[in-house]
């Protein structure tokens, strides 16, 4: 699989979606010091594009499926490295700003072609690895770019946003490994043809359930990301170095879990056991969280924690691709894109406030119950596959289907 250039750029492609906020994060003390910005509001320009994609997300899914994936995709990298490199340009906060609301349209068009194609190309256990591969190249981009970012951050600041960039030559690469494509239609008149269609999946229980679980599962990952390392420096008097290596092992669990272990699992088990698995294991971790008193445990905490997370994420998008037509998937999976980066969003909205009325051990508490909540749903009442649009591949036991 690792051969088809195909998939090597739509994973390209996808990894953009993380670049929007990694380039900006190591560089946001010189945007500081450099432009008339308030210090409070300075950290809206590193979370500003996910509300954007939270809001747009849905709508160039049904944009992708209409005009065409690839179409969307490229016109998309175009316009996210133009719109962000042109912020290195900006004066003032109102400006820079703009530029990052209009990034936030530009990446959830990126997310819509690339994983609507993703899915589109393979089924059963090879999607499930084409969407675990995904995840591996998401958790090493948000590694990779801010170093690039800080890297080029220490000549001039606004020199970072020149990473922004990149988004050109991939979509040049699109367009000539997706040629051959050129000729062959995309769906475009079925998703036109049956507008009914989409709506009546909206309102289905299952999308619902599957979409309302996306954003609880995105904001209890936010949360682990933000307060484990503020809970180990408050009462491990850890430095940032190791901070640093607490959340480096939460992405090596993570793409760990996703490559070897997710296909495995969903083999055997099916997407909708897999998912309260990993919910469980990360409840009970969370609630391990606030006694532990060895920097050790906590790396081990960590890692583990990632490992869950990286079988439960993926096998969402995964549960939403084999519950959808494939003339509709870059709608529904786009809009599991924007209910992602909505529970991103209001993730430090409502921690915050549990941390304001408790302390930090009544965030990692409420982190889990939610985990634990949302997996005995899965248990307690599983998904069942929409009829009134059905889905045109059949599902077997023996190849990761739905149990």
């Amino acid at each position: 699989m690792w051969r088809d250039s195909k998939l090597l750029i739509l994973l390209a492609s996808g990894s953009l979606t993380v670049m929007t906020g990694a380039v900006l994060a190591p560089i946001l003390p010189a945007i500081i010091e450099n432009l008339p910005l308030d210090e409070g509001w300075a950290g809206t320009l590193v979370s500003a594009h996910y509300l954007t994609m939270a809001i747009c997300s849905p709508v160039l899914g049904v944009l992708a499926d209409r005009l065409g994936q690839l179409r969307l995709l490229i016109l998309s990298l175009v316009a996210y490295s133009l719109v962000g490199v042109a912020g290195a340009f900006m004066p003032d906060f109102g400006t820079l700003l703009l530029t990052r609301g209009l990034m936030g349209i530009a990446t959830s068009g990126i997310a819509a072609g690339s994983l609507g194609l993703l899915t589109r190309m393979y089924r059963a256990d090879a999607r499930t690895q084409a969407i675990a591969y995904a995840s591996v190249a998401l958790t090493l981009a948000n590694i990779v770019y801010p170093l690039i970012a800080g890297g080029l951050g220490v000549f001039y600041w606004r020199l970072a946003f020149a990473t922004y960039g990149l988004g050109i030559p991939i979509a040049i690469g699109a367009f000539i490994v997706f040629q051959r494509q050129q000729g062959q239609p995309e769906h475009e008149g079925e998703a036109i043809a049956t507008p009914m269609k989409l709506s009546t999946l909206f309102r289905h229980p299952t999308i619902v359930q599957l979409l309302i679980s996306l954003v609880i599962d995105s904001a209890i990952v936010f949360g682990m990301v933000v307060y484990l390392p503020i809970y180990a420096q408050a009462t491990l008097n850890t430095d940032t170095g190791f901070n640093g290596i607490v959340l480096a092992c939460m992405a090596i669990g993570s793409a760990l879990s996703s490559v070897l272990a997710l296909r495995w699992l969903t083999s055997r088990l099916g997407i909708l056991r897999v998912i309260p698995l990993g919910l469980g294991v990360m409840a009970v971790l969370l609630v391990f969280v606030p006694s532990l008193t060895q920097t050790g445990v906590v790396i081990l905490i960590a890692t583990l924690f990632g490992a869950a997370f990286g079988l439960v994420t993926p096998s969402f998008y995964n549960g939403l691709a084999t519950f959808t037509p494939d003339s509709l998937q870059s709608s529904v999976l786009a809009t599991g894109i924007g209910a992602g980066f909505l529970g991103q969003f209001i993730s430090p909205l409502i921690l915050g406030r549990i941390l304001a009325w408790a302390d930090i051990s009544g965030v990692f508490y409420a982190i889990a119950a939610a985990s634990l909540i949302t997996g005995l749903l899965f248990m307690l009442h599983p998904p069942q596959r929409p009829t009134e649009t059905p889905v045109p591949e059949p599902t077997h036991p023996e190849s990761g289907g739905l149990r």
